[in-house]
């Protein structure tokens, strides 16, 4: 009884979006016919969509990696050798990947303390700035915040004219993105199912006034092959998961969710979750093409998520509304801290990141929900 009690008091259900399903399973059905085009076209689209419809920039600005991690290696690597930039200021949340591949890049490591909603605290990072201006500060929009368009962002590059920012745009590639680049600034995404739902595709994106040019590495055929049993696996995966969970919506059936057992952590075993700047895959590519048509759409759908979650969780969706960061359709909406961990929920729920690579080590215990499912709504009952 305890445990129906903890679904009825969410009050909200999951439904199918009978469109959105459609054009879903259109979407895998039209992968076979244009993964058998040259690799050059494929990536040349997506390079493409993405100058018109996300980023201000040239497509030859745009260079797409195997994963996120990979494309914020190669940068931090280029901004090394080029540069001789040594120390990298890193935000105190988030994903071990980003500092395993400053470290894989050669970057002394430095973090600096952000506040609730994952926007830095600014007076001490300006503290911890004065100890080296020639250095590169990481900004990340997490959860829907954009601390790098914040007025503090725009002081500090003037008052550090040799800081170097990398904005991480990976929990948050929208159309039209108001992150724009500059001389001392690049861009960092991904495709990884947040914002764009992809195959850990991801890239940078550099001004050409920057002079950088950040170089793949070469993958033998080994590599190659490894990558493609793993990417075709990964999609096969994908597929019968998210046919099975239709079928259930479509039955109406009741789906619930648990609190994840551990705390997310990559653990860099395998080569396509490595650091190493290897090209994007070609299924990778393929996929986020027939994604990043959809920007729109998929922000619509996590806009209306959101609205509805909150309702049934008490979460406060108007993040930061103080005129430099709100919300912007995040694909992770914060719990609030009271909320009981062993409770059920009408929506995927993401774990916090893990500290070290001990599972049961996290340096804020913040839950999420997972609003971008793009054929799924939510109804109040």
């Amino acid at each position: 009884m305890g445990e129906i009690s903890r679904k009825v008091k969410f009050n909200v259900k999951e439904r199918i979006r009978w469109g959105r399903a459609f054009f879903h399973i259109l979407r895998y059905c039209a992968i076979p016919f244009l993964i058998i085009l040259p690799k050059s076209w494929i990536v040349t689209w997506v390079q493409r969509l993405i100058s018109n419809g996300i980023f201000s920039a040239e497509t030859s600005c745009i260079i797409l990696y195997k994963s996120g991690r990979a494309a914020i290696c190669a940068l931090m690597t280029e901004l090394k050798e080029k540069q001789g930039r040594q120390i990298a200021f890193i935000p105190d949340y988030i994903c071990n990947v980003v500092p395993k591949a400053c470290e894989d890049a050669g970057f002394v490591l430095k973090e600096y303390p952000t506040d609730e909603y994952f926007v830095p605290i600014w007076d001490q990072l300006e503290q911890r700035l004065c100890e080296d201006e020639s250095s590169v500060l990481l900004i990340c929009s997490l959860m829907g915040s954009s601390p790098v368009l914040a007025p503090e962002m725009k002081m500090f590059e003037q008052s550090h004219p040799k800081l170097f920012i990398v904005a991480d745009e990976c929990q948050n590639l929208v159309e039209n993105s108001p992150v724009t680049l500059k001389r001392n600034r690049a861009i960092v995404f991904s495709f990884n199912d947040k914002t764009c739902p992809g195959l850990m595709g991801g890239g940078i994106v550099c001004s050409p006034e920057s002079s950088l040019s950040p170089e793949y590495q070469q993958s033998s055929f080994k590599r190659e092959m490894k990558c493609s049993i793993f990417f075709a696996g990964s999609l096969l995966k994908r597929i019968t998961r998210e046919a099975r969970h239709i079928l259930k919506l479509a039955l109406r059936c009741s789906v619930y969710y648990r609190i994840p057992s551990n705390y997310e952590y990559s653990i860099f075993q395998k080569a396509h979750y490595d650091t190493r700047s290897e090209p994007i895959h070609r299924i990778s590519a393929v996929y986020a093409l027939l994604n990043l048509a959809a920007l729109k759409q998929y922000a619509k759908v996590r806009e209306e998520n959101c609205r509805v979650l909150a309702l049934a969780t008490g979460c406060d969706v108007a993040i930061m509304q103080d005129g430099f960061s709100s919300l912007t359709a995040p694909a992770f909406m914060p719990l609030p801290q009271e909320m009981d961990v062993h409770s059920v929920y009408p929506s995927p729920v993401k774990a916090p990141y893990a500290k070290h690579k001990d599972p049961k080590t996290c340096n804020r215990k913040l839950y999420s929900i997972k609003v971008n499912i793009p054929y799924v709504t939510y109804h109040l009952l």
